[in-house]
């Protein structure tokens, strides 16, 4: 974490975007690592199921549906579109 707080520092000082990109790409990894390990190591075993919707979290940097609320389309009288 050090390197890329470095980076951004340098990066920003020097007008260079590519390194500060590059040190506030590592420092979001270092946090997002630190937070799974944090709650991985107090949280009982995943599922399988679980583990599948984790990693789609994570290779697609997108959210995954969660399986608790459905999507808008889908509840009841929203009727999925704008007005």
């Amino acid at each position: 974490m050090p390197q890329a707080l470095s980076d951004i520092m340098v990066g920003t000082r020097k007008n260079d975007p590519e390194r500060e990109a590059k040190g506030r790409r590592d420092l979001a990894e270092a946090k997002i690592a630190e937070a799974i390990q944090r709650n991985v190591a107090k949280a009982p075993p995943l599922t399988p199921r679980q583990i599948k919707r984790l990693t789609a979290l994570l290779r697609t940097a997108q959210p995954a549906p969660s399986p608790i609320t459905p999507p808008v389309a889908a509840r009841k009288g929203t009727g999925g579109g704008r007005r």
